[in-house]
Formats: structure tokens, C-alpha cells, sequence
């Protein structure tokens, strides 16, 4: 079984790699993960977090947004990904977001925290990783308001809550 597991993977990542060239093309197709309650009257009763966030008791904004490599422009890819989520409050209750392409400068756009307004904003990435830098100063500043927070191999945070 695990040789047939192997050459599987093998075969997907090579057709995988024969469509989706480059680092551009491959953000495009990145995941969103939206992950919360079912039940949109769920109220967060307690919480501890080993790093200061935005979430109090009672607050409902405790679901969370994973964006991976994505990016969130202005224009198109901020109206179509408002209309995924707005639907039902999702975007609303979503008050943990992991930011887009590890605070990349070229997947986000002025402003974006502000209208997103979460209440941690987690930055996977590690600032002395190659030349990427990331997160890039502009984009660690707009979500400075916003609980930022930097994970990593070594650094993490973790959050415990009742609801």
C-alpha cells in the first residue's frame, strides 16, 4: 500500500506541475478554509491565549479565516470573496484571520484589515526566511490595530475557550 500511496503522489504532483506553473499561478488556486460555529448565537464564555488578541467574553467573533498563499486585491477578488462569506455572517464571526500569503506586500491591498476588522491577526511567516521578508512593513502596519501576531517553527499561539 504505501509504494501505491507513493507513486500516486508522484503521478498528482507531476500532472500538478504540468498545469499550474509558477508562483503566481499557484497562489491563485490557494484555499480559504472558513472554520466556526454552526450555530451563528454561539458566545465565547471564557477565554486564556498565550499572546494578547481582540476576544473578550460574550464576543462572537471567534471563528476563524485561513487564507494560505491567497491574496485579497482590491476590486474582483474582494468582491468575490465578500460574497463567500458575508453570506450567513461567516465574515462577521470571523475574528481570527490568518493574513494572506505571510503578509505578503503583492496579496493584500490598503486598508484590507479595516474592512476585515479581526480580532488577531496571524502572521505565519518568518521575517529572516531568503529574501521574502515577509511580513512586509506595509502590511504588518495595517494590521497593527489588530492584534498581530507571528508564528512560526518556534513561535506559535494558543488559544483556549469555552462556548
Amino acid at each position: 500500500m504505501p509504494a501505491t500511496r507513493g507513486k500516486t503522489l508522484a503521478k498528482l504532483k507531476a500532472l500538478y506541475e504540468s498545469v499550474i506553473r509558477g508562483s503566481v499561478d499557484r497562489n491563485l488556486i490557494s484555499l480559504f478554509v472558513y472554520s466556526g460555529p454552526v450555530d451563528p448565537a454561539a458566545t465565547l464564555k471564557w477565554l486564556g491565549s498565550s499572546q494578547p488578541v481582540g476576544l473578550f467574553g460574550g464576543n462572537i467573533r471567534f471563528a476563524q479565516m485561513y487564507t494560505g498563499d491567497g491574496s485579497i486585491g482590491a476590486g474582483k477578488q474582494l468582491l468575490d470573496f465578500e460574497s463567500r462569506y458575508r453570506p450567513y455572517s461567516r465574515l462577521d464571526r470571523a475574528g481570527i484571520l490568518q493574513v494572506m500569503h505571510h503578509g505578503a506586500e503583492g496579496n493584500w491591498h490598503a486598508g484590507l484589515a479595516s474592512l476585515l476588522n479581526p480580532a488577531a491577526s496571524i502572521f505565519s511567516s518568518d521575517p529572516k526566511h531568503k529574501s521574502y521578508g515577509h511580513p512586509h512593513a506595509a502590511v504588518l502596519r495595517d494590521f497593527w490595530p489588530f492584534y498581530p501576531v507571528q508564528v512560526d517553527k518556534k513561535a506559535g499561539l494558543h488559544m483556549v475557550g469555552i462556548f
